[in-house]
């Protein structure tokens, strides 16, 4: 399995006037059996605990990677279910300061 991070520039849907030099760039690449997409917000990486540390990049995908080899079976929902679940371990009884978005898709 190999993590591949893509990271196109631009602000997210809705978040500011839609001009060309701030459209969200086009990323192309090709999906095989097998693969697994993730989408999600800042608000994963940014969770906090109650020590106020948040979960951070490298953390987030060490997670993901964790619970998408767990598994690989597994359907995308429970994928998804799974790994909210382990962010909110780490968060404990922490209110959100920030939403936590995220989806799967899983090609076949």
């Amino acid at each position: 399995q190999q993590l591949i991070e893509l990271s196109p520039k631009g602000l997210a849907l809705g978040f500011s006037v839609w001009t060309d030099d701030r459209m969200i760039e086009e990323t192309q690449f090709n999906l095989n059996s097998g693969d697994i997409v993730v989408f999600y917000t800042d608000g994963a990486e940014e969770a906090r605990n109650k020590a106020s540390q948040s979960l951070g990049h490298a953390p987030f995908c060490d997670l993901l990677n964790r619970r998408l080899l767990v598994n690989p079976k597994a359907s995308a929902k429970d994928m998804v279910h799974e790994i909210l679940k382990e962010i909110h371990s780490f968060t404990g009884s922490v209110l959100a300061s920030d939403d936590v978005t995220l989806g799967i898709l899983k090609v076949l």
